[in-house]
């Protein structure tokens, strides 16, 4: 493949335009649930509870539901992110980060897993910081520790598949620039 040429690779295009759609949405629907009352929290909160004890048989607690929640919402965040950077990079060999010969991180993996991270972070501070101006709402520390380590913990088994699909492919880090997506 020549460098000069641009040749964009529709997958990823078509998969980066999906992605970053999917991202955006799971932002909204994050920032939709801040802004709800402390009451209309509860009942939402209570709803999951009712569900599971029916389904599962399994008493939840409020704080349960709660921190599980954020949990779950900024690993599937996180993770969103990350596809999203990874598929942008991959739309044109020409601009891709991983032909860049000024780069300081070694791969584009680790940057993706860290832009994802600082991404998902401030996405969770500005949830909290909205809190701050619902009906019976209050920030908590906790919660973005919480959403900061679900971020960390998805970002980790991301990296942690990525080794081994460059394992199943038979590469290895220094043959990373080779690797296609």
């Amino acid at each position: 493949m020549e460098r000069s040429k641009s040749q964009i690779n529709i997958f990823n295009l078509i998969s980066a335009i999906l992605v970053w759609i999917l991202a955006s949405v799971w932002f909204c629907i994050i920032f939709f649930l801040a802004t709800e009352t402390k009451f209309d929290s509860y009942v939402r909160s209570q709803n999951v509870i009712e569900i599971f004890k029916e389904v599962a048989g399994i008493e939840l607690t409020q704080l349960i539901v709660r921190k599980f929640a954020h949990f779950f919402e900024y690993s599937f965040l996180a993770s969103a992110i990350y596809l999203g950077l990874s598929f942008t990079n991959g739309i044109s060999s020409k601009h891709a980060y991983r032909y860049d010969q000024r780069k300081s991180i070694k791969h584009v993996n680790e940057l993706c897993i860290i832009y994802s991270f600082w991404l998902s972070t401030f996405i969770s501070i500005i949830d909290e910081y909205i809190q701050l101006f619902v009906d019976g709402r209050y920030a908590s520390i906790v919660d973005i520790l919480i959403d900061s380590g679900s971020i960390v913990i998805s970002l980790l088994l991301v990296r942690i598949l990525f080794l081994l699909k460059l394992m199943i492919l038979h590469k290895n880090e220094d043959e990373y620039d080779n690797y296609r997506y």
